[in-house]
């Protein structure tokens, strides 16, 4: 999932800078490049990506190149061992917009990012009840069906197949429902 913003401040490079790198620490982020004219932070390994409900600790590459009063970023956010919902896209989103209206306005918009995830969280931890559900749905008849056939590998293939199936199906089912709801909206 790569996002890309470009946006103008009226601030000296050195105060846009300062208030990037204080941005992006503030949020768990490692500064990892730090020249005249950009700046790059890292969080987060592929591992991570399968074990946390934070999407913003997923493996992630922020680069920021500093033109005069333009501020160009880029963010490269690896969701191997994902299935990205709405919620989570709208996470990064709201991060990416909160970065720009601090440099803007010199306001924190950290509580902003941590009520967002807040928010995502709850939302991840349906997604796991319902991938649950599916899992035993899935798991009872498959196991049933592994005992009487002797074939062990029956009961794990429905479990798991019964659980990621009920995921899946459940963001696109909210995936659906948001973006037909955004463009009721619209019209």
């Amino acid at each position: 999932m790569d996002r890309k913003i470009k946006f103008t401040t009226n601030k000296s490079r050195e105060k846009m800078r300062e208030g990037t790198i204080t941005y992006f620490q503030s949020q768990g982020f490692n500064l990892t490049n730090n020249d005249e004219l950009s700046i790059q932070f890292e969080r987060g390994s592929i591992l991570r990506n399968m074990l946390t409900f934070n999407p913003l600790k997923w493996k992630s590459i922020v680069e920021i190149s500093f033109d005069k009063n333009d501020i160009i970023a880029n963010f490269e956010i690896n969701t191997v061992f994902q299935a990205v919902s709405h919620q989570e896209e709208n996470l990064w989103q709201e991060f990416i917009s909160n970065y720009q209206k601090t440099l803007q306005t010199n306001q924190s918009f950290i509580s902003e990012n941590e009520a967002q995830l807040k928010d995502t969280r709850k939302s991840s931890y349906q997604y796991v009840r319902r991938s649950m559900l599916g899992a035993i749905i899935f798991g009872l008849p498959g196991g049933l069906l592994a005992h009487l056939t002797g074939i062990n590998l029956l009961m794990l293939v429905a479990v798991v197949g019964g659980g990621l199936l009920f995921l899946v199906m459940s963001i696109n089912k909210d995936k659906s429902k948001t973006y037909s709801h955004d463009k009721d909206s619209q019209q």
